[in-house]
């Protein structure tokens, strides 16, 4: 997308999310236990878990996700294109290759 659009000025970007459980429906009708037994935690551990594994210690929220959003499609960030922005707190980081 990014170079069928670049010419015409249009830029294509991706954001990558890590777990966001805050208002998320997602995490209904057993993906919390199936995710959570993958892990070997107890379902009511699994956003915990989470958060504790990326650099930041921290949860992903709704809000994260909008900011970055909003970001891209900001003046700041015109020259940012073919690009999947990660907001999970630095877990690619946390699990090196």
């Amino acid at each position: 997308a990014a170079l069928e659009g670049g010419p015409h000025g249009i830029r294509a970007n991706a954001v990558n999310p890590d777990a966001v459980f805050e208002g998320s429906h997602l995490w209904d009708h057993g993906l919390r236990e199936e995710r959570a037994a993958a892990h070997g935690i107890a379902p009511d551990a699994l956003e915990d878990f989470y958060k504790d594994r990326n650099i930041l210690r921290r949860s992903v929220t709704t809000a994260d996700v909008a900011d970055t959003v909003v970001h891209l499609f900001g003046d700041a960030s015109s020259r940012t294109t073919g690009a999947v922005i990660p907001v999970d707190g630095g877990v690619a980081a946390c699990f090196p290759r």
